[in-house]
């Protein structure tokens, strides 16, 4: 099983600095991703500092980076695409150089309901998709099981999300203790007809001496990790 961390500018707005990706690295995380933009029909967001993390945590030496992008209703997922890859390329050009890139890069396709936006699941692996034939790297798929249910179109990973059972903030290797411990979480129960791969289940670990971070686990070792986000000709 591995542990990874799921961060965005807002982390940077907290305190999170390249010392607590690095120190992260050493405590055993091996999976990092960074937001990178949300394309809405009236405003485009970009996380600033999505290069430098990304840099970091390269050169930390986490094994998997990626770039997660907040699908949003009303623009085209081809639009939506179009601008994360570019600005991924703009902000961090190893992770999508040629000719293949950084190899263990992926996409992270965060899908999920908001009263102000309830995006239906079919932009989500629309989006995915969209991700997949510009770079060819592989696209998963971020949703909660309290909004989409069996709802997710398709066959491609899921990442869950239940923080029932972590307890209080702490140190994310002893949130996941807890959750193992505890017959409240059932995050990697099938979902949309498979089993989540990822499960986000704490909003609120410490993670490499950062607080209030996304913990997340996969169910496997780095090659059946790395078997997952390996998008196949």
């Amino acid at each position: 099983m591995i542990f990874g961390w799921d961060a965005s500018d807002y982390d940077h707005d907290r305190g999170m600095r390249s010392s607590h990706i690095e120190a992260a690295a050493r405590e055993g995380i091996e999976f990092f991703t960074h937001k990178a933009t949300e394309h809405t029909p009236t405003t485009v967001h970009e996380h600033g500092h999505f290069g430098e993390k990304v840099a970091a945590a390269r050169d930390a030496g986490i094994p998997f980076i990626g770039a997660y992008v907040v699908a949003r209703t009303g623009v085209p997922e081809e639009k939506q695409a179009a601008m994360a890859v570019e600005f991924v390329r703009e902000q961090a050009a190893f992770l999508l150089a040629e000719p293949s890139g950084f190899r263990r890069f992926l996409w992270q396709v965060d899908l999920e309901h908001w009263d102000y936006d309830k995006v239906d699941a079919a932009v989500g692996e629309r989006l995915a998709e969209e991700l997949e034939q510009a770079t060819g790297h592989r696209a998963v798929i971020y949703a909660p099981r309290w909004a989409y249910a069996d709802a997710i179109p398709g066959d491609r990973p899921l990442w869950n999300s239940d923080y029932r059972g972590s307890g209080a903030p702490g140190p994310f290797r002893e949130q996941w203790a807890r959750v193992e411990a505890s017959d409240t979480n059932d995050g990697f129960a099938p979902m949309s007809g498979r089993v989540p791969r990822i499960l986000q289940y704490a909003s609120d670990a410490t993670i490499g001496g950062q607080q209030i971070c996304d913990a997340n686990v996969f169910r496997g070792s780095l090659d059946d990790f790395d078997t997952m986000i390996t998008l196949l000709p």
